[in-house]
């Protein structure tokens, strides 16, 4: 089922400014910003950002109050400030991950009730659609306005046996299709026209311990498995893809083991060992994400340009991590940067690291 939402207006605005430079200067190392940010008494939290493009990016979240009630979160960035803006008949709707491919083709997964559903941005107007999946982040990977991929909720263990299924929903643009993969399916990513699936499988349902990681691809006659690097593990990877097919997973390591990043080129398995100096930088959420350039966020506070690592932990603007929490990174299309929101001791947050676009 599809009901259209009239889009409310959104104006587009670019900052340009050139000034040539007499001498070369060092420039100095990024930082976080905090660049929006409420004050309320009620509980509330941004939980997913997308950035289509440096001068469009949308952040996603809800406010629950007192008497059980709640109410959506719509902030957009229109390429010179943040600001709340109001989607019309969207009270009931409960956002909690954001997607995005272009600045027209933008969606919100999340509640309506006790129902699955998207909010998808196509045509200029919001169309509010059935999604009868797995929403939370690291589930879904959004290719197009008519191809989507998320972990449905079919599928499941069989104790006695050890086996598993997993249902993957496809959307085409008009209808959500199923796929079912004899494996226990943790996560999906996907950019360009790539999409993946990891799966663990040797697990002991009942006691839940490690499983062997196997990777799915999706090619046009269906998903096709093949071996993992990675040992076994207890903890699902983190994910990310990007649109030339290469593809990287993280999981916590073995004891006494350094955390290693397992890349897929296009044709082969490489790693990347994190160096054990920025163990603190590792995070496990939110998700790591293809950087846009040649690298990828290993959450909001590593970064792996494709050459370094970057710790960005120690350009932290809190005085205490306790005080603060990012649900969601996106970075900024064009440039090395990166958005992240959530929530602080106020109520919702957005930060910028590097330049602010």
């Amino acid at each position: 089922m599809i009901r259209h939402v009239s889009a409310a207006a959104v104006a587009f605005g670019l900052i340009a400014s050139a000034a040539p430079a007499a001498h070369a200067a060092t420039v100095p190392p990024a930082r976080w910003h905090i660049v929006y940010q409420t004050d309320t008494a009620n509980v509330t939290s941004l939980y997913g950002i997308t950035a289509p493009s440096s001068t469009d990016a949308w952040a996603v979240g809800y406010t629950s109050y007192g008497n059980g009630s709640s109410r959506p979160s719509f902030v957009h960035w229109n390429g010179k400030r943040w600001q709340s803006v109001v989607i019309p008949d969207t009270a009931s709707f409960r956002p909690l991950v954001a997607e995005s491919t272009a600045p027209g083709d933008v969606w919100f997964f999340g509640e309506v009730q006790s129902s699955f559903e998207a909010l998808h941005l196509v045509d200029g107007s919001w169309q509010l659609i059935a999604a009868p999946g797995n929403i939370s982040t690291g589930t879904i990977a959004v290719l197009s306005n008519d191809d989507v991929w998320m972990l449905g909720l079919g599928g499941g263990c069989n104790e006695s046996t050890g086996r598993c299924t997993s249902q993957l929903l496809h959307w085409n643009g008009q209808a959500w299709t199923s796929s079912t993969i004899g494996t226990l399916i943790e996560g999906v990513a996907g950019w360009g026209s790539h999409v993946w699936a990891i799966g663990l499988t040797g697990r002991n349902v009942a006691s839940k311990s490690t499983g062997d990681i196997v990777v799915y691809q999706f090619a046009d006659d269906g998903w096709h498995k093949f071996a993992s690097p990675q040992p076994a593990t207890e903890v699902p990877p983190m994910l990310a893809a990007a649109p030339s097919g290469q593809f990287w997973m993280l999981a916590p390591p073995l004891p006494g083991k350094p955390w290693v990043v397992n890349r897929w080129t296009g044709k082969r398995w490489t790693q990347l060992i994190v160096p054990s100096r920025l163990d603190g930088a590792v995070q496990m959420g939110p998700p790591m994400t293809y950087d846009g350039r040649s690298g990828i966020w290993l959450g909001p506070f590593l970064h792996w340009t494709g050459a370094s690592w970057v710790d960005a932990l120690e350009a932290n603007p809190f005085p205490s991590l306790s005080g603060f929490g990012f649900q969601a990174i996106a970075p900024v299309p064009g440039s090395g940067s990166l958005w992240a929101a959530g929530v602080d001791s106020l109520g919702q947050l957005i930060a910028v690291y590097g330049r602010q676009p």
